[in-house]
């Protein structure tokens, strides 16, 4: 699952939201410029929870005195979900229609009553019926048998759709599907900065990799590895711990070499082997063993920057296991607020280069401030975030976040030739950006 498009109308003081995303999503601007607004919307977007206080820090949906509704759309793909196939018969040709393979969720979010007001799900059809159409109008599909037999397939077509791709009609097959969206998108994004605190999404990281257990775990851990054992079930990634990855990880003997050898190679040899210990015993306190040449050799004790390579290097080698040997669910999309800073500049193409790999299964929204990191992404996967009074003259879409692709495609040929060679900083970190669209209140 992935986030392919939002648009947002009036949420805190992002006045209008109208982008497309992709794999990997790099948030950048100066301070206060709402990029925690963006990345806690981003965590919120899928929500079905009626009440929005419950999801939404202090239930502020919109600064605008004037203004009381939030508008949300979001546009989810990837759906990786089995839905049934059916077909009938005509003339001895088999029609089959498919699954979505796209929803679109709609919530307006009213500030007096502190909840959602109204929101709906439609659905993009899959291919296999005829790509000149898109949305299914569901009412009729108890009708296709019968208009099988009688008419001719155009016809059957031209009643089935609706040419202006309308809205799904509420019913039986639409509450089905609600159902199935709401699994699919429930705690499948992972937002690493659940808090207003500084370097929230640090601490988490480093919670995460560091945190102990009871000695009854460890040694459930290592008896199912020395006995390699399966799971057969899976639990939510929100409930994981590094030890339980770091399970799947040396269970399997070829991903857990391949996992040390990216410990080497991305952390130039400071980390060169992390395992848990199997011949644990009671009086040993190294319970996950760490090889590095900086004492003392124990997990507890390694830098927020080590925790925040390990983190993903080991999240790299778990999406490589396939779905029997992985004891939690995978996360569709994560999210962290200024992921890079602790990380030296010698090491950020190496890093930027690690969530790459990690963006083909996971969609990351990042945000950062750091030139070294934001220039290692391609022009449509750094954005923007800037008053949208800043933008109104020179861009007709008036959005508060844009990519650097949409801002060069804005500009005159003459500011064009300027930035198409320039790095992606000195527009961003500069601010050379003000003086292309000043701020007009």
């Amino acid at each position: 699952m992935k986030i392919k498009h939002l648009k947002v109308s009036n949420f805190r003081n992002l006045k209008e939201i109208d982008i497309d995303f992709w794999n990997i999503n790099i948030l950048t601007w100066k301070n206060s410029s709402w990029k925690t607004n963006l990345t806690q919307l981003l965590a919120n977007c899928l929500s079905t929870n009626d009440k929005a206080k419950d999801h939404f820090w202090e239930n502020i949906t919109t600064f605008w005195p004037w203004l009381d509704k939030t508008f949300i759309e979001t546009t989810i793909g990837d759906i990786d979900i089995i839905f049934q196939t059916k077909s009938w018969t005509l003339d001895e040709k088999i029609i089959t229609y498919s699954e979505p393979k796209e929803f679109t969720f709609r919530n307006k979010i009213s500030k007096k009553t502190n909840s959602s007001y109204e929101f709906s799900l439609d659905y993009l059809w899959g291919e296999y019926i005829k790509k000149d159409w898109d949305f299914m109008n569901i009412t009729e599909i108890s009708k296709w048998k019968n208009l099988f037999k009688l008419r001719n397939l155009k016809d059957v077509y031209k009643k089935i759709f609706t040419e202006e791709n309308n809205s799904i009609l509420r019913s039986d097959w639409w509450y089905e599907y609600f159902d199935k969206f709401k699994r699919i998108t429930e705690k499948s994004i992972i937002n690493m900065d659940n808090s207003t605190s500084f370097s929230a999404c640090l601490s988490e990281i480093y919670s995460f990799i560091t945190k102990t257990y009871d000695l009854d775990k460890y040694k459930d851990i290592v008896n199912r590895i020395n006995k390699k054992e399966k799971i057969f079930w899976r639990q939510k990634f929100t409930e994981a711990g590094f030890i339980n990855i770091l399970w799947d990880i040396q269970a399997n003997e070829k991903v857990f070499k391949k996992f040390n050898d990216d410990l080497k190679f991305f952390t130039q040899w400071i980390i060169k082997k992390v395992e848990i210990n199997t011949t644990w015993a009671k009086w040993f306190r190294w319970d996950i063993f760490i090889d590095t040449p900086h004492w003392p050799n124990e997990l507890w004790y390694i830098s927020a920057w080590s925790a925040v390579i390990l983190y993903f290097v080991a999240i790299k080698n778990w999406l490589e296991l396939n779905y029997t040997e992985v004891y939690y669910i995978r996360p569709s999309i994560m999210i962290f607020d200024e992921l890079d800073w602790i990380i030296h500049p010698s090491l950020i193409s190496k890093f930027s280069d690690l969530l790459k790999i990690i963006s083909k299964d996971i969609q990351l929204f990042i945000t950062s401030h750091s030139p070294l990191f934001i220039d290692s992404f391609e022009n449509n996967e750094v954005y923007l975030l800037k008053d949208i009074w800043s933008f109104g003259e020179k861009i007709k879409v008036k959005s508060n976040i844009l990519s650097y692709e949409n801002i060069l495609n804005s500009l005159n040929k003459n500011e064009k030739e300027v930035f198409k060679e320039s790095k992606k900083s000195e527009l961003y970190i500069n601010w050379y950006i003000d003086s292309l669209f000043p701020i007009t209140f």
